[in-house]
């Protein structure tokens, strides 16, 4: 049984960087990196929907994002 994202809040930021770096490249944006701020409040986050949920975070910033 896996536990909810919200008991393995030390894997958030590799998995936010593999959704970065996933739909980089699937959507061509240029973004190369996450600020350390957001890492910490993403990590302070319950998800409720679990990994899906910080999939669907990390692309959509994306598509809202400007600069690298």
């Amino acid at each position: 049984e896996l536990p909810p994202l919200r008991e393995r809040t030390e894997d958030i930021p590799e998995l936010a960087h593999y959704f970065l770096f996933r739909f980089n490249r699937d959507l061509s944006t240029g973004i190369s990196s996450i600020a350390e701020e957001t890492l910490e409040r993403l990590q302070h986050y319950l998800w409720p929907g679990n990994v899906r949920e910080l999939q669907s975070v990390i692309r959509e910033a994306l598509l809202r994002s400007a600069g690298s």
